[in-house]
């Protein structure tokens, strides 16, 4: 029996797309290795733009073209973390743990 889990295609809450075999998005039905890949990209921006709200200024050709450096005021990961106050600290470790959970690329 395969499992369905429907998820917005905003796809907002990823915490639990691995329970079933497919998943449903925008109507269209995909494996959850698919799945699990959209997630981690949604992951990756919403743990980037926590950071760019921060000040951080990135690194990476791919965060720099996609989220700029400007008005950027660190490259330190400690005081962009500062700089997010508590509840996005909690929220970037929730994202990080879940990356690491369905195996996300860094």
């Amino acid at each position: 029996m395969t499992r369905l889990l429907a998820v917005p295609a905003s796809f907002l809450n990823v915490r639990h797309i691995a329970l079933g075999l497919a998943v449903i998005v925008g109507g269209a039905m995909l494996p959850v290795s698919h799945a699990r890949a959209d997630a981690c990209l949604d992951l990756w921006v919403e743990r980037n733009q926590i950071y760019k709200n921060a000040g951080y200024c990135f690194q990476t050709a791919r965060a720099r073209h996609d989220f700029g450096n400007a008005g950027c005021v660190t490259n330190s990961d400690r005081a962009a973390r500062a700089n997010m106050g508590g509840g996005g600290r909690a929220r970037v470790d929730e994202i990080v743990r879940m990356e690491a959970q369905y195996g996300c690329p860094r």
